[in-house]
């Protein structure tokens, strides 16, 4: 009987805890009714205790455990938190959030641009943009900090590029997020978040910093119900250079879905006015690429260009750009990711070339007219899985990429040649990572694999030929186990890398004195590698040692091969002096892998005049480095700077050589060591102005270098500096006016030991105004260049371009004029690995074109 009445009350009392368990569901709304998304809901207990979190779907839905008397905290940037108590059986609740002023780190802030809450910062899109915005790239622009190259989408923040790319917390785009940048329409965002010091694997948050910035795109809330979308079209007229298109034309179309657990992004562009599209495609971040051995393009028929000069005044070109993303959300930390890319390039371009090389016996001039086209079509497709949670990760991601390339260059003068090369490349990848954590300990398996396939061919006249075939295989696996001991993590890695080169290279028509010029090779290594990394993290100082070595066996087919063992360490400190000021100091000592690339045994033809000849030494070069870098930013001032300085010793065991054999340049290096240094400065400074809704902006980048370069048997030993320094000044004194004008000051030179100095300067000014007259919008654009071809000449040149522009409720019109003064040519001189080159290249001449826009 006892023992009945004591499992009766056991009974009893494990009902009540079951019962004080309760799943609170619900949703959340602003002041006018409408869902919101991404508010942070927070559980704690009785004492005060985290014990758990969730986030509003994109419907406003929330759903979290509790247990009777403890409390919700709800809470968003913008609005006023909001307190609930939990009881038992409650009712599905509707939270209502108010506007406010947020208290974030014991500061309550409430800006019209900006919301700092520790590492995120919150940019209000709104604020920023006004009505000659299309793009939130444009938006981005404006905003202090931020960079955005408009040709490929890509943004930087702090002078860094940034290292993930989300829309409503997702990563739908991965590296491919150009064309959001450039084509999502700007109205339907709220807000940019910038998320510092991130790091995208939940599982690693306390165990290993970071300092790579992320930017989330924070959609409105009426762009969650519908499709946003956006058309662009347009026509016109334009002089035509030997038989190019007079007449233009574009269209772009432009849509994205999201919802809760499904995002979809579709676009499709064309044009023959002077974008290039498919680079709006390309990967902007990818570490595995980065990082991995590639085969090398040996074949490669340069273009007429000039650097210095916007692409879109020279490009002549016929481009076709699909994008199609999908993401689908399986769970809370799971989804499935597709991508698929294809792009058709047809390019054409015109120019002169004067090279000038430096020798000690008298220099050799070579001048030649160019006139270049391509055919490029690219077919991309990736299909990836990602769990993301607090305790486990895992990805994996199939990928294809083939690329049928086409080229032809012919060239008059010095040497008149007919030029016509196929590049194709075909790239099939598998990336595995999983990362799993046991309490303070974490474990993980990583493994890339590389297929790739490259038959190509060089045809020259009638009477030469280059016939070359790469197939290349390579993989990375290694496993890794961290330990968490207090404020240290000490992590290690121990790997594998393989990789396998097979090269057939033939060439035709050759003179029999020049060397082989056939055969065939293979190369191949296995590395054995370890990588233990110690890290010291509190909240102002942050230390990272990392010591990797590696064993490795390197196996040529025409020798036995040879092992090497390697050690590169690197020291990592960071101080977070404030909040808003960072110093950081790295120092290391590098071995450079070793470079498969020139393992072979004949001369390879690059083009009619150049021809790669290989080595097949084992040694490899070193480099020590030590770098100082300090940070500050007040994002709510708008104050944002970066300086960065290092210097570097690098020591190479084989020293570049050029040798001249009757109407060839034959490239290749000698067994000498070469001991080179160089400093390298960088500067980036940013202040919003809002009492003119603007932005300062000023850059700077210098570096100088020492090397040294074998032509035909005797050293050249030379001092190059590069000095690249840039400002802007952005203004938007009244609504929809708005002032950019941006100076850039390029100075390069070249020293050697046995010459006198080579020096040019480039000046460049660019302006753009536009002035609103009620639905009527004016545009004027105007370049100042200001080139030094020679010591005592210049070129001086001005480019304008103007559009009027009307706005109606649905429909934008704009009627251009480009390049009013119908400038023919551009041309730009400069110095570089004892040579000077003067490059002059064809434009697209005067342009008339109607664009429209619709807005639904």
């Amino acid at each position: 009987m006892k023992t009945i009445k004591i499992i009766c009350i056991l009974i009893f009392l494990s009902a009540l805890s079951v019962s004080a368990e309760t799943i609170v569901i619900g949703h959340v709304i602003d002041d006018k009714g409408e869902p919101l998304s991404s508010v942070i809901i927070k559980r704690y207990t009785k004492g005060h205790k985290l014990g758990g979190y969730t986030n509003s779907g994109s419907d406003g839905s929330f759903r979290i455990k509790a247990e009777a008397g403890d409390s919700l905290l709800f809470s968003m940037l913008g609005f006023k938190s909001q307190h609930v108590a939990v009881t038992n059986n409650m009712k599905p609740l509707t939270i209502r959030m108010s506007d406010g002023a947020i208290k974030l780190k014991e500061v309550a802030v409430k800006s019209d641009k900006v919301h700092e809450h520790g590492d995120t910062i919150s940019y209000i899109v709104g604020a920023y943009a006004n009505g000659n915005d299309r793009s939130i790239g444009d938006v981005i622009a404006k905003m202090p900090g931020f960079d955005v190259d408009k040709s490929t989408g890509k943004i930087s923040y702090e002078g860094k590029p940034i290292s993930k790319f989300y829309i409503e917390g997702l990563d739908m785009l991965g590296g491919k997020y150009g064309t959001a940048t450039n084509t999502l329409p700007q109205g339907e965002v709220g807000s940019v978040q910038v998320m510092r010091n991130h790091q995208p694997i939940r599982v690693l948050e306390d165990f290993t910093f970071t300092d790579d910035a992320a930017v989330n795109i924070k959609m409105k809330n009426s762009a969650k119900t519908h499709w946003v979308t956006s058309w662009k079209a347009g026509g016109g007229y334009g002089s035509a250079h030997d038989g190019y298109d007079k007449g233009r034309w574009l269209f772009e179309g432009f849509g994205l879905r999201l919802k809760s657990d499904f995002q979809t992004m579709l676009t499709y562009k064309t044009n023959n006015t002077g974008t290039d599209v498919s680079r709006e495609s390309t990967n902007l971040f990818s570490l595995d690429d980065l990082f991995s051995d590639q085969p090398k393009d040996f074949i490669c028929l340069s273009a007429p260009s000039a650097s210095g000069l916007s692409r879109e005044r020279s490009l002549m070109n016929r481009s076709h750009a699909f994008t199609a993303n999908v993401m689908k959300r399986i769970s809370e930390d799971s989804q499935v990711n597709f991508q698929l890319a294809y792009n058709n390039e047809r390019e054409k371009a015109w120019g002169d070339r004067r090279t000038e090389y430096i020798l000690t016996d008298g220099n050799r001039v070579i001048s030649n007219a160019q006139a270049w086209r391509s055919n490029t079509n690219d077919l991309y497709a990736l299909l990836k899985y990602e769990h993301n949670s607090q305790k486990s990760y895992l990805r994996n991601s199939l990928s294809g990429d083939m690329t049928w390339l086409s080229q032809h260059l012919d060239e008059g003068g010095t040497y008149a040649h007919a030029q016509h090369a196929l590049l194709p490349v075909f790239d099939f990848r598998d990336n595995l990572y999983v990362i799993r954590r046991y309490g303070n300990t974490l474990i993980s398996f990583y493994s890339n694999n590389c297929v790739q396939q490259r038959p190509q061919h060089l045809y020259v006249d009638s009477t030469s030929q280059q016939d070359l075939s790469q197939r290349f295989y390579s993989t990375d696996t290694y496993a890794s186990g961290g330990w968490k001991l207090g404020l240290f993590s000490l992590s290690m890695k121990l790997g594998v890398k393989g990789l396998l080169r097979y090269l057939t290279a033939n060439a035709y028509g050759l003179p029999d004195s020049i060397g082989p010029t056939g055969g065939k090779s293979h190369f191949g290594y296995a590395k054995l590698y370890a990588s233990p990394q110690l890290e010291y993290n509190t909240r102002d100082i942050k230390v990272s040692l990392s010591v990797p070595f590696e064993n490795s066996y390197y196996k040529y087919s025409k020798d036995d091969g040879r092992n090497r063992f390697d050690v590169s360490p690197s020291l990592h400190v960071r101080w977070d002096a404030t909040s808003r000021l960072t110093m950081s100091v790295n120092g290391s000592y590098s071995v450079e892998p070793l470079d498969f690339n020139r393992f072979y045994g004949s001369l390879i033809m690059q083009d009619y005049l150049y021809l790669n000849q290989g080595y097949t030494g084992y040694d490899v070069a070193t480099s020590k480095t030590l770098a100082y870098t300090l940070l500050y930013r007040n994002s709510l001032q708008g104050t944002h700077l970066m300086a960065r300085v290092s210097r570097s010793f690098d020591t190479t065991p084989y020293t570049p050589s050029r040798e001249f054999a009757g109407e060839y340049i034959i490239i290749g290096t000698i067994p000498v060591k070469t001991n080179s240094n160089s400093w390298n400065t960088t500067l980036m400074y940013q202040q919003g102005l809002p009492f003119l809704n603007g932005k300062f902006s000023l850059r700077g980048l210098y570096n100088q270098t020492e090397s040294k370069m074998y032509q035909d048997g005797l050293v050249s030993p030379a001092k190059y500096n590069v000095l690249s320094t840039g400002a802007s000044l952005y203004l938007s004194p009244y609504t929809d006016m708005s002032i950019d004008y941006s100076l850039q000051y390029t100075y390069n030179d070249m020293r050697p030991e046995n010459g006198g100095k080579t020096y040019f300067n480039n000046w460049q000014h660019t302006a753009k105004i536009i002035v609103p007259a009620g639905k009527l919008r004016f545009t004027l654009k105007g370049e100042y260049d200001h080139n030094q071809l020679m010591p005592s000449k210049y070129k001086d040149i001005f480019f304008a371009d103007a559009i009027i522009g009307l706005t109606t409720r649905h429909i934008d019109y704009e009627l251009g004029l480009n390049n009013l003064f119908n400038n023919q040519s551009y041309v730009r001189s400069t110095v570089a690995n004892l040579t000077t080159l003067r490059s002059e290249t064809i434009l697209r001449g005067r342009e008339l074109l109607l664009t429209l826009v619709y807005k639904p």
